[in-house]
């Protein structure tokens, strides 16, 4: 029975009265689990600190909602405490730097439930002090079809914070001491999906445009990273892997980033089908990462492109922010850089442009071909094609 909403997520299926608990578990012989949350508490993150676990979540039965607080589960005393219980903002990923403890968490006031965390200080007597106002998302919002799940984006060890953000188009690893200095350690094109930090080095998920996904080591000292795993190196010998070609255009008096795809085999004089893919969300961001679906589509002999656009990641809550405006802004931007792909791009059959996106971007789909018939083809994947249902 569906009593619940949301009842079904992706990737998960479906949902309902199922929420993700904290557990304790002794270890030994016969091992000992204890369940710490009740059957509707939904935990949204944790940290531990000695022999307290501090978990953001919140309680909910029949409908779920965005905001989580801030609690505390003493190992030693067997009880739960909370540190902040007000359901008046979205508090995650409890982490501390210097002895202090920081949240990362925002009211969403200003833009809704994509607002980007704000970082704040957890005082001696519960209250928040609000320390850092992040320029760019906190996390990673590089979008990719080659990563199974995906890892914490943030880590503190001793006096120094570290973190993934999404910049424009691709993921950064910076450095921030306990008065939230920014420091940059790491600015390469690609995707990072997983870190954490032990003395001097940080191990990392990233992938670029020609590999998949692989765990790397970054070392503090040196400033060098380097490739640990080669789980994915016997998959790609000897395989096409369309190289993404750089295309900035113009739209709605912004300037946005995009990439083409050639297909496997191309040759000068021929004319050939293309596959226009938008991103879901619409705060994600396609950048230079390996994207199977697409390598795909380039290997049967498609140009494929795909852009980001006002709605996007990475350039800040103004420019993410598409509330009101689905159908609007965003259409037309997809719309001008399918005009700048055509016009560059030539060799591209216009009769034999497709188009496909999953979530927001089967949404844009939907929206596409009831606005324009300039498309021979349409896939519209895991969309949203009724607001109330979703």
């Amino acid at each position: 029975m569906v009593d619940e909403v949301p009842y079904w997520f992706n990737g998960a299926g479906y949902t309902n009265k199922r929420r993700t608990s904290l557990f304790i578990v002794k270890e030994g012989e016969k091992p000992e689990i204890k369940r710490v949350t009740g059957p509707f508490f939904s935990v949204n993150s944790m940290s531990r600190d000695r022999s307290k676990v501090y978990y953001t979540g919140r309680e909910f039965v029949s409908r779920s909602e965005w905001k989580y607080d801030l609690f505390c589960y003493d190992a030693n005393k067997d009880n739960t405490s909370a540190i902040y219980d007000k359901s008046d903002m979205s508090i995650s990923a409890p982490f501390f730097v210097a002895g202090k403890m920081f949240v990362k968490a925002n009211d969403g006031k200003t833009y809704g439930v994509n607002q980007s965390d704000d970082v704040y200080r957890v005082n001696d007597d519960n209250s928040f002090e609000k320390v850092f106002v992040p320029e760019v998302t906190m996390g990673n919002g590089v979008v990719s079809d080659t990563v199974h799940g995906s890892g914490k984006t943030s880590a503190a060890f001793g006096a120094k914070y570290y973190s993934i953000e999404t910049v424009v188009d691709r993921c950064v690893l910076c450095e921030y001491n306990s008065r939230f200095s920014r420091n940059v350690l790491l600015d390469r094109q690609g995707m990072m999906d997983g870190m954490d930090v032990a003395e001097g080095k940080i191990a990392l998920i990233y992938q670029d445009w020609k590999h998949v996904a692989e765990v790397f080591e970054f070392d503090l000292e040196t400033k060098t990273l380097t490739q640990l795993t080669h789980l994915n190196d016997e998959a790609l010998k000897g395989r096409y892997v369309a190289k993404p070609n750089p295309v900035v255009y113009h739209s709605e008096g912004l300037s946005h980033r995009g990439w083409v795809l050639y297909p496997y085999g191309y040759e000068e004089g021929k004319k050939y089908p293309a596959v226009l893919d938008i991103h879901g969300g619409p705060r994600g961001s396609y950048g230079e990462t390996f994207f199977h679906e697409m390598q795909m589509w380039a290997s049967e002999g498609y140009f494929v492109f795909f852009c980001n656009i006002k709605g996007s990641d990475g350039r800040g809550d103004e420019y993410a922010d598409l509330r009101g405006r689905y159908g609007g802004v965003d259409f037309q931007n997809i719309m001008d850089f399918t005009d700048t792909v055509l016009k560059r791009y030539p060799m591209i059959d216009e009769k034999k442009v497709c188009v496909t996106g999953g979530s927001y971007g089967g949404f844009m789909t939907n929206w596409i071909i009831g606005h324009t018939d300039r498309f021979c083809a349409a896939a519209s994947q895991r969309s949203i094609s009724n607001w109330i249902s979703m």
